[in-house]
């Protein structure tokens, strides 16, 4: 471990206030095809996140970088997300909920009004059926409900329930690290992480919720509170399904005879949540989804696109249609293959490592990876030894150079 350097309390906050501010700039001023504005304050954040994180002693400031881990977040809530127009389908989905309608059986397409045109017109996904699970519709429609429907008011009432599910997580890392007596001052790998602000609480995208429910999930899970922590990995899956491909670890943790009350409690929980879903299942429109995610989106893509070179290669096109199921198989084999080499060895002290090379293969496989997909290897990470995450936050914001040209 590379010694930490000392410095003055003039030079301490100072790169506090330069954080803040290009915190802010990024939150504000540019738009998605702005990829110069994006990259600099991106970049100066990112410099100043790995100097406090692991190159500054931090025992005389630690009070101080908790404020501003919340005065980063703050800052952004009354900013309309600026990278991102998913919040557009987020009021639709809302307004389709509180109208008494099921997001995950209507296109978009095939019920623009009058009425609803204008906000038909900002959608990026007007052919395709709702993606968002149940924990995400209940606070859009909730934030709809409130907002009367105005986005700027909508925005930012989600945007202070992210702030809220990101102290939660806080308050999660916390207790966990307390608990696994590792350093307390590894909160800022995902407090201070300037790609966790931005995507999370600047452009509103739901894995903070998802991080919130599945660290607290693992937290139970270890204190031995398996009703707890049950209850908040159905929250964790109704946020966003990923957390389903850490079942078989999180079981294999509790062995058999706990296992079984786990999955019970599991299992009844996710259907009286997925019923919507399940009804979206049973008329095939939420597989359609689910499907068009591995058959034809692609964003900054690993395994997939040098597999995708050599079909260019051999066949002349673009061969996502097959190669996006198995590459989905081949993660899923990996992931079992993982799971079945460590089943008998899984404790507290490797728990976070197996979710983290979990989470990893999934990544590696997919054939769309945008930034804000690495919140949980970043909360992974920190209770391990492993920081790759970290580098990688650094490296994927370079992707928004795809929406300049």
């Amino acid at each position: 471990m590379n010694k930490k350097i000392s410095i003055s309390r003039f030079s301490f906050f100072l790169l506090f206030a330069t954080f803040l501010g290009a915190i802010s700039f990024l939150g504000f001023v540019p738009q998605q095809q702005s990829f110069s504005q994006i990259i600099i304050p991106y970049t100066i954040c990112f410099v100043i996140y790995f100097l406090f994180t692991f190159k500054i002693d931090l025992s005389l400031d630690f009070k101080a970088l908790v404020v501003l881990a919340v005065l980063s977040r703050l800052v952004l809530v009354f900013s309309l997300p600026n990278l991102s127009d998913d919040i557009y389908r987020f009021l639709w989905d809302a307004e389709l909920v509180l109208q008494g309608r099921n997001p995950y059986l209507f296109l978009p397409e095939d019920i623009v009004t009058a009425q609803n045109q204008a906000l038909y017109d900002q959608l990026n996904s007007q052919s395709y059926y709702s993606p968002y699970p149940p924990v995400a519709q209940v606070i859009y429609s909730l934030a709809a409900f409130i907002s009367a429907s105005k986005l700027q008011i909508f925005s930012i009432i989600i945007k202070l329930l992210t702030v809220v599910a990101e102290l939660g997580t806080f308050y999660y890392i916390a207790r966990l690290l307390n608990l696994l007596n590792i350093d307390k001052s590894r909160i800022f790998i995902y407090a201070l992480n300037p790609l966790i602000i931005i995507e999370l609480v600047g452009n509103i995208h739901f894995e903070s919720f998802m991080v919130l429910f599945m660290i607290a999930t693992v937290y139970y899970l270890i204190k031995d509170q398996s009703i707890k922590s049950a209850g908040l990995f159905v929250l964790a899956i109704a946020s966003k399904l990923l957390p389903l491909m850490f079942t078989p670890f999180l079981l294999g943790y509790l062995g058999v005879k706990k296992s079984i009350k786990f999955c019970l409690l599991t299992g009844g929980l996710l259907l009286v949540l997925f019923i919507p879903i399940m009804i979206g299942v049973a008329n095939g429109t939420f597989l359609s989804s689910v499907g068009l995610y591995f058959q034809k989106f692609e964003f900054n893509a690993s395994l997939y696109y040098l597999i995708r070179e050599i079909g260019f290669l051999i066949y002349g096109w673009n061969i996502i249609n097959t190669i996006g199921p198995i590459l989905g198989i081949l993660a899923l084999s990996l992931i079992c293959s993982l799971w079945f080499k460590n089943r008998a060895i899984i404790d507290k002290q490797n728990i976070f490592a197996l979710l983290l090379f979990t989470i990893t293969i999934y990544l590696f496989t997919a054939t769309t990876i945008h930034p804000w997909y690495l919140a949980l290897p970043l909360a992974f990470c920190l209770f391990t030894d492993y920081r790759f995450p970290v580098i990688w936050s650094g490296l994927i914001f370079f992707t928004y150079y795809n929406y300049s040209s």
